[in-house]
């Protein structure tokens, strides 16, 4: 990953660290020492949503993208998906069943099936209107804008470790076009143990052949992520645009291109 030459503020736990470009990497290695030796790591393993793009607005555009092609096909059906229908739905299905909170894709035909289930149509055509209706909405939530330098620094960090994404949500590296980075990538919605359990982290351990200690996980949750593998014996790298503190030794990160720098090893 190419850096620029001059000056940078780099921004670790709470506070920022001003570091010239010639010394950069030998001083923040040596500050990192003191907290967390990173040496020894072998596989890094990676939360996707809000780690390496914002979801929200994602998942903004895969509704409306979904609305739009609903009121596009089945003029009959749109006036059915209101917000207010939405949210009854959604509150009615969790209660149910709260495990469908881990499971995006069944949770998402599943609210489609029982917002539209007042048009009264056959088993039959409510499923074939359900499953298009999802993958217009898959589709638009795989169309991600990437936080900045995420491609360059996976580019990077893929030829100096094992990488292995986890992630409670659903969506397809090959779709946003990251595959090519990861040696792996564990979903709970197909293992149906969601992070913070135990499960995917020792899951990706034994995938990459590494123990405990070897592992690097790095995620924007403080307890699904960082929390969870600090349990599993991991280390942790907290991404946290906004900088807040922890009372541990957990880094904190507020942009990928710094994170890089705590991790490159091809300098």
């Amino acid at each position: 990953m190419r850096l620029q030459k001059h000056s940078r503020r780099i921004n670790c736990w709470a506070d920022s660290i001003h570091i010239p470009y010639r010394s950069h990497y030998s001083t923040l290695r040596a500050y990192m020492t003191s907290f967390t030796d990173f040496h020894n790591i072998r596989l890094l393993t990676f939360d996707l949503d809000n780690t390496l793009w914002d979801v929200w607005p994602v998942i903004d555009r895969a509704n409306l993208a979904f609305r739009t092609w609903l009121e596009a096909t089945h003029p009959e059906l749109h006036p059915l998906y209101h917000d207010d229908a939405v949210q009854l739905a959604r509150t009615a299905i969790l209660e149910e069943d709260p495990s469908l909170g881990r499971q995006p894709s069944r949770f998402r035909r599943k609210l489609m099936q029982q917002v539209l289930a007042p048009a009264s149509l056959s088993p039959k055509m409510l499923d074939e209107v359900t499953e298009a209706g999802f993958e217009v909405f898959f589709a638009e939530r795989n169309r991600i804008d990437l936080f900045p330098f995420a491609r360059e620094v996976l580019e990077s960090l893929s030829r100096q470790y094992e990488i292995i994404a986890i992630s409670n949500g659903n969506a397809d590296l090959e779709r946003v076009g990251l595959k090519q980075y990861f040696k792996g990538h564990l979903i709970a919605e197909q293992t149906m143990r969601p992070k913070p359990e135990p499960y995917m982290f020792e899951e990706a351990l034994r995938m990459a052949g590494v123990e405990a200690h070897e592992g690097l996980h790095i995620g924007d949750h403080a307890e699904e992520d960082v929390d969870a593998a600090l349990a599993v014996g991991m280390k942790a790298i907290w991404f946290n645009p906004e900088g807040a503190p922890r009372e541990d030794d957990v880094p904190v990160v507020r942009d990928l291109s710094t994170l890089h720098q705590l991790l490159d090893r091809s300098s």
